[in-house]
């Protein structure tokens, strides 16, 4: 019976005997699936039981303290991992109603981290603590990065110099800010309570709506607007608008994004100038000399009708290089010297200088030669010239009046000289044969003298008339020798005058000055000028003085009269040609005189000009060059 019962209960020791080592091996299994599941986890793990030792580690924490602490206090780990200690039950028994969650930065590594803390109810009631710890760092970063972007846009939003909006694919406003609102004259509230086709001119709504149809349906990336929107009260303000649509993952639409700035100023800036170049283009078009304006390579960027005929310049010429449309025009000088590219008017204005009235001779398409008058300045931008206006005026018919009245200045001076001459010449005949008889007073010997003093006159303007020819043809050559002005007056007056009228003319020129380099002849022509003309327009018996001085490394010669003066109006102008002072239309005389001198004394090198106070008399004075010092 024994044995019975012990094969009977055999089995059941076997079968007891093998059921711890199978539960072992389930629970092995189980715990090792667990710590794979805790090593997966992308952070680090540690269990602390309630007496505070450590009942695992993931390899991530062992690596990262530098070994295993298993069954060792939690005294031992970092301190900046105990933030989530503070609730901790550990000893104290019980079950904690919640985990303990929160962000802490690591200084060793200075990266931040979550650690999260929570309790485990064992089958013998304590309490042990899971704490898993991740890295949350690049997460952290870009939470910054878009909550400062997000402030960032705020602030560009609601700081912008412009009005911006965001708006529902519905016309619902979403956000505006306050340059919108300053724009409209609305406040935020009120601007919500309007729709945008209330806002908007009627003129302009549709083509606005059109282009937004155009966005929503992907056909354009963003749209541009100029429109008329209404103010608050009813004003017009023209604004320009930019809208864009930001759409979501789908490609939903989510909102438009609109940046509306307010041109009005600027819209009235453009009709005003729009009505400026209006105008300017109905003068460029009707003025009749020719203007031309250059780029800064000396392309023609416009030119009027006027230019095109003057210039006879075919289409097809515009666009050609500047050297060729010069060599086309083939421009001279009124002396025949050619020009080059870098000597015509086009290229010295465009290196900054101004040219005014120079002559050049140029030959049209049509074959013709034309006299033409330059002029021009440069255009400047931002101190650099960025161009050229030139004015072309056309001269051909006046340059051939001139040259045909020259012509007849000179034959009638040529042909009236002859016999001019022999009157002047048979008086003087006369005068010496009357004065050996001793007939030089009375009433013939007056007539003598009239009939002289005419005939000197007469020849004074034939010398003008042929001066004026040789001056327009540029024919005036000078014979230049040194001259002694203190002897060459006492001379001259000797031959100039006849005895009534010397007496009252004096030279206060002293002896010892230095010779003046001039041609006698032309010399001559300066005192017989200057001297008539003070002599016609004093009174008789008023004196006439001749100075002369060194001065300024010059001779400054000075013929004064105490006669009735020159008015102010005509004081800058005596020395024009034809001109003649408003007081001088009784006295004879063609108005050449006073301009031919100049025109001999600039050509000597010298000035001229004249000092008068009307009443009182005037004085004239005059420059030479003085001879050079071989000593």
């Amino acid at each position: 019976m024994e044995r019975k019962k012990k094969s009977q209960h055999a089995p059941e020791r076997e079968c007891f005997s093998d059921g711890p080592e199978i539960s072992v091996a389930v629970l092995k299994d189980s715990l090792d699936r667990q710590r794979e599941i805790l090593e997966a986890f992308g952070g680090m793990v540690f269990v602390c039981s309630q007496d505070r030792r450590i009942e695992f580690m993931s390899g991530r924490i062992i690596r990262r303290i530098g070994g295993d602490a298993t069954g060792d206090y939690c005294d031992h780990l970092p301190p900046e991992w105990r933030y989530a200690c503070t609730d901790c039950p550990a000893g104290e028994g019980g079950v904690p109603e919640k985990y303990v969650c929160g962000e802490f930065r690591d200084p060793v590594d200075n990266r931040w981290y979550t650690i999260v803390n929570n309790p485990i109810l064992r089958a013998d009631g304590s309490v042990s603590r899971l704490i898993l710890i991740q890295d949350v760092t690049d997460r952290k970063t870009a939470q910054e990065a878009l909550r400062e972007s997000e402030e960032r846009f705020r602030a560009t939003f609601e700081q912008a110099a412009v009005g911006m909006v965001h708006m529902a694919p519905g016309g619902k406003w979403i956000r505006v800010n306050d340059k919108l609102c300053d724009i409209l004259g609305y406040s935020r509230e009120e601007l919500f309570r309007l729709t945008v086709d209330s806002l908007i001119h009627p003129d302009d709504f549709q083509e606005y709506l059109g282009k937004m149809k155009l966005l929503l349906k992907g056909s354009v990336p963003h749209i541009y607007s100029d429109k008329r929107c209404f103010r608050k009260g009813g004003d017009i303000v023209w604004t320009h608008s930019t809208v864009s649509l930001l759409r979501d993952d789908a490609g939903a639409p989510k909102y438009f994004f609109s940046v509306i700035e307010d041109i009005s100023r600027r819209r009235e800036a453009e009709k005003e100038l729009e009505r400026a170049l209006v105008e300017m283009d109905a003068i460029f078009a009707a003025m009749a000399e020719g203007v031309v304006i250059y780029g800064s390579t000396r392309e023609i960027l416009r030119m009027n009708p006027a230019a095109r005929r003057v210039l006879g310049y075919p289409k097809d010429n515009l666009g050609k290089p500047f050297d060729e449309r010069i060599s086309r025009l083939r421009p001279r000088t009124p002396e025949g010297r050619l020009h080059t590219s870098e000597t015509f008017p086009v290229a010295r204005v465009l290196a900054g200088k101004i040219v005014r009235g120079e002559v050049v001779l140029m030959d049209r398409a049509d074959g013709k030669e034309i006299w033409t008058s330059v002029s021009g300045a440069p255009l400047y931008l931002d101190n650099q010239v960025a161009g050229a206006v030139l004015i072309f005026t056309d001269v051909t018919r006046l340059q051939s009046l001139q040259q045909e009245r020259e012509d007849y200045f000179q034959m009638i001076s040529h042909d009236l000289s002859s016999p001019l001459t022999l009157i002047q010449g048979h008086a003087e005949l006369l005068g010496i044969e009357m004065e050996k008889k001793g007939l030089n007073e009375g009433n013939p010997a007056l007539h003598i003298h009239s009939i002289l003093a005419s005939a000197r006159g007469m020849s004074v303007m034939m010398e003008d008339l042929l001066d004026l020819a040789r001056i327009g043809k540029k024919e005036m050559i000078l014979r230049h020798e040194p001259v002694d002005i203190a002897g060459f007056v006492d001379d001259f007056l000797k031959r100039f005058l006849v005895a009534a009228e010397g007496r009252r003319i004096s030279s206060e020129i002293s002896d010892g000055l230095r010779p003046v380099n001039a041609d006698p002849e032309r010399v001559e022509r300066f005192f017989t000028n200057l001297l008539t003309n003070a002599l016609k327009y004093s009174p008789a018996g008023k004196p006439i003085t001749i100075r002369a001085e060194e001065k300024n490394g010059e001779m400054l010669i000075s013929i004064e009269d105490r006669g009735r003066g020159i008015a102010r109006k005509d004081l800058s102008r005596i020395f024009d040609r034809f001109y003649r002072a408003s007081k001088s239309s009784g006295s004879a005389g063609l108005g050449l005189g006073l301009y031919i001198t100049r025109k001999l004394v600039e050509a000597h090198g010298g000035r001229i000009w004249a000092e008068s106070q009307p009443g009182k008399g005037s004085t004239f004075r005059f420059t030479l060059p003085l001879t050079k010092d071989n000593g």
